[in-house]
């Protein structure tokens, strides 16, 4: 499978924080975003068939509402 490239442009607020959350664990701006958009993706559903709730912030700003 082919890896696909995205462009993301962010806000200089967003970016900063996101860096300051990258550094905090040790990993690179990219990777830590590829670690959220991994976590929204592929996270698992609760007993009920519900989504687990995470207390991400950042997470729920890349996630779409339904």
């Amino acid at each position: 499978m082919a890896t696909k490239k995205v462009l993301l442009a962010l806000n200089p607020n967003l970016y900063g924080l996101i860096k300051e959350k990258a550094e905090k664990r040790f990993m690179g701006v990219q990777e830590f975003i590829y670690e959220i958009l991994r976590k929204e993706v592929l996270k698992p559903k609760g007993k009920a068939g519900r989504p687990v709730k995470l207390d991400e912030p950042l997470i729920a700003a890349f996630a779409r509402k339904r």
